[in-house]
């Protein structure tokens, strides 16, 4: 895993998340926060460099990610863990 691709990736999640809360306070939107980060599908998917995954596989990859982070002990470090899961499963398929 390049750490490198892995800082891109998490920096996308912050944005994402942040974006997603803003969003959430203006609005009642019936999404996860994987359904509405995975809308940048293009971008992670050229950060992962995998062009040919679809937006269903991005989203998978952020839920399954976001879902092993849930259980970690610090919340801070959810979008690192994220990132790093992405950038190992996408690299190993």
């Amino acid at each position: 895993m390049s750490q490198l691709m892995a800082e891109e990736i998490k920096s996308m999640i912050q944005e994402a998340s942040h974006a997603y809360r803003l969003y959430l306070q203006n609005t009642n939107l019936n999404t996860d926060f994987a359904e509405f980060a995975a809308l940048s599908y293009h971008d992670f998917r050229a950060a992962l460099g995998r062009p040919e995954m679809t937006q269903q596989q991005v989203r998978r990859l952020i839920r399954r990610g976001y879902l092993q982070a849930h259980d970690l002990p610090d919340e801070k470090c959810w979008a690192t863990h994220v990132a790093g899961y992405m950038s190992l499963v996408a690299n190993t398929n």
